[in-house]
């Protein structure tokens, strides 16, 4: 009964472990980490049917090939097999978008030399006719269209100082006027709130595309979690996670201000039947609680900007300014997978800031990508908290085993000790007092019978026989 009890508490612990390893501190959102983890769980059923059987939510146009506007780089992948990129063929373009003149796949070369130099002159500033983008959208005639289904964001092998360059370019090249106390996603106490929304969402995609890449290194040899990968690049690190959680607030927050604006759009791709399933799926994301009025608000945008035209155009440009270095990675499908996500969260920038503006058809499907890719890293980053949680209380457990069982050797190296001798002592002692009381007993012998005889005379004689 009592081991049935102690083993009832330990996974209480583990519960109560888990429960408060989601417990982030998150800031500048109007939720927790434990409200945004019960709606994802939903959400991301819905967002992962949407984007794997949709048409629509599916293709993507890009152009791969746009140059780096920022520093020498020849864009070549660093390997043909993984960082490639399949397009589509004709017939797998929908019906209802094809066009003439569409290009075709785009091929890593064969001596791929990625130039690590950064440019002294530092990042270049845009043309004034891009002041009110959130990003630079390609030149139709260079784009073509990707299946994402076939292209799905993944492992290449893409690092090194071509990567790190990219990033650092993102985190510290950009020289802000007004975001000089965030450093890498990391935000001081004199920073204010829109400091602080330009960079958080950027190191949450920066966690995102970490956690696709952690996924694939999930498993041991006997099938268990392998948490090193996932401790060392983001669960030692809880601003990470706290600004993957950002992130989904934002997008979410995106998109249930704008529920009414993105439930008109054309969902079109002309193959009914695949339309027909794409808004039967649609009318049960809406329905979603982290979309409906009155449910969980997750950010508040009202508090920005207030007074400070100026600054939103300064972040708008400096947003534009980084999502534009994707352009600079080398490898294609990496470009890919960073061009949509940057695209998607400028989307939601621009649904949060701008008021009612117009959607394109690439806009809609990378906001609603990136919100998948971000549910997934955030149900990933679950999964692997509780395993650590898991794997506390086994250890936990462990200790408290190891605990009781010197308890109950050093018990018996006290009996050996003190109570053996002493118990052999009162032994002997029992031994004696039963030998002596033996020896004082008198030892038996047995007495002659002695009778009576008459004499002559009358009187008795004795007589021993």
């Amino acid at each position: 009964m009592r081991g049935a009890v102690y083993a009832w508490a330990l996974v209480v612990a583990g519960l109560l472990l888990s429960a408060s390893s989601f417990n982030l501190k998150l800031e500048d959102v109007t939720c927790s980490a434990v409200e945004l983890n019960d709606a994802n769980k939903g959400l991301n059923d819905v967002l992962s049917r949407l984007t794997s059987r949709s048409n629509f939510f599916s293709i993507f146009k890009v152009d791969l090939l746009k140059e780096c506007p920022f520093w020498p780089d020849d864009g070549m992948c660093t390997s043909k097999d993984s960082c490639g990129v399949e397009c589509c063929g004709d017939d797998d373009i929908p019906v209802a978008w094809r066009a003439d003149g569409e290009e075709g796949c785009v091929e890593c070369k064969d001596d791929p030399k990625i130039d690590t130099r950064v440019n002294d002159e530092g990042l270049f500033s845009f043309k004034a006719t891009d002041n009110d983008v959130w990003t630079i959208q390609d030149d139709e005639k260079d784009m073509i269209y990707v299946d994402l289904r076939t292209n799905p964001e993944s492992y290449t092998g893409y690092r090194g100082d071509s990567a790190r360059k990219a990033w650092t370019a993102i985190y510290e090249e950009n020289c802000f006027s007004f975001a000089k106390n965030c450093q890498g996603g990391i935000c001081d106490s004199e920073s204010c709130k829109e400091e602080r929304v330009l960079f958080k969402p950027i190191s949450g995609i920066h966690t995102s595309i970490t956690m696709s890449i952690v996924k694939e290194f999930v498993t041991k040899d006997d099938g268990s979690l392998d948490l090193d990968m996932y401790l060392k690049r983001v669960g030692y690190f809880e601003e990470r996670k706290a600004n993957l959680y950002f992130l989904l607030a934002l997008l979410t927050r995106a998109v249930a201000k704008s529920v009414d604006t993105l439930a008109e759009f054309e969902y079109s791709t002309g193959d009914a039947t695949n339309d027909a399933e794409t808004a039967m799926i649609l009318q049960e994301l809406w329905e979603h609680p982290s979309f409906k009025p009155g449910c969980l608000k997750t950010f508040d945008e009202t508090d920005m900007f207030q007074g400070l035209p100026d600054l939103k155009d300064e972040f708008r440009r400096h947003f534009r300014n980084i999502s534009s270095i994707m352009d600079c990675v080398g490898c294609e499908k990496c470009k890919l997978w960073g061009k949509l996500e940057f695209l998607g969260l400028g989307t939601a920038l621009k649904l949060l800031f701008d008021g009612s503006p117009e959607l394109q058809r690439n806009e809609i499907i990378a906001l609603f990508q990136t919100l998948k890719k971000t549910s997934d890293s955030v149900t990933l980053v679950e999964t692997f908290e509780y395993a650590v949680s898991e794997e506390k209380a086994g250890e936990a457990k462990k200790t408290e085993d190891t605990k009781k069982t010197e308890a109950v050797k050093e018990t018996l190296l006290i009996a050996n000790e003190f109570a053996l001798p002493v118990f052999a002592s009162a032994l002997v002692a029992l031994l004696t007092t039963i030998t002596a009381l033996l020896l004082q007993r008198q030892p038996f012998t047995p007495k002659k019978q002695v009778s009576t005889v008459p004499k002559a005379n009358g009187s008795m004689r004795r007589r021993t026989e």
